[in-house]
């Protein structure tokens, strides 16, 4: 519905102050830039290049095919050294120390919408500590490369071979919802295995890490 009447004043994107509304002018002391180290924080677009950076590089080792063991950890550690990325963890340190350092940057979050960029988790892919029970928390990470209806899709490894892989953290506990695959199968089953024991990619989802917030200073 139209509305009646003169419409407001709009204002322009960028304000350029009057002389009489800037005030004196700050000493090199009071200027809010004061003491601050050159070059430290990231800029939105800086972001936005890491992100696509940590795309290209996940999508390179799926083409590179490269046999290895592990579970995606040892890759994106060679990711963020590659980017020179330093955020003071490396792959045999484990992945609990690189979500320890990720929550003291409000980096590590458990819900279900990471954005393309961004590291996923995963627990109990395998039976780490061998005692035969489903306790193996942050056995395997990834990275996002895409978005889709209605989850994600993320660069990781099971075993050998890099895998692209779906994942809809909050849907049903299948592999295929209407035709299509929306959740991959994330642990080889053994027949050692407990009886409670998933294998579902969004039943062994364990959060993911936000990289801009994680190599924020």
């Amino acid at each position: 519905m139209a509305c009646s009447g003169s419409q407001p004043k709009r204002q322009p994107l960028f304000h350029t102050p009057f002389l009489s509304d800037q005030g004196p002018p700050l000493s090199p002391r009071q200027s809010p830039t004061h003491g601050r180290r050159p070059g430290k924080r990231q800029t939105p677009r800086q972001h936005l290049d890491v992100r696509k950076q940590m795309i290209a590089g996940a999508l390179a080792q799926l083409q590179k095919n490269s046999e290895a063991s592990g579970y995606g950890t040892g890759d994106v550690s060679a990711l963020l050294d590659s980017m020179s990325i330093n955020v003071g963890w490396r792959s045999t340190e484990g992945l609990k120390q690189l979500v320890s350092l990720a929550k003291k940057k409000q980096a590590y979050h458990t819900g279900p919408r990471p954005s393309p960029g961004d590291i996923v988790l995963f627990h109990n892919q395998r039976d780490a500590n061998g005692n035969g029970v489903t306790d193996d928390w942050l056995t395997g990470c990834g990275v996002v490369v895409a978005k889709n209806s209605p989850g994600f899709e993320v660069v990781t490894r099971t075993g050998h071979r890099p895998r692209r892989i779906a994942v809809w953290p909050n849907g049903p506990h299948q592999r295929i919802v209407d035709g299509e695959k929306v959740n991959s199968f994330l642990r080889i089953p053994r027949r050692s295995d407990p009886a409670d024991t998933v294998y579902l990619a969004n039943q062994l989802y364990a959060g993911y890490i936000d990289i801009e917030r994680l190599i924020s200073d």
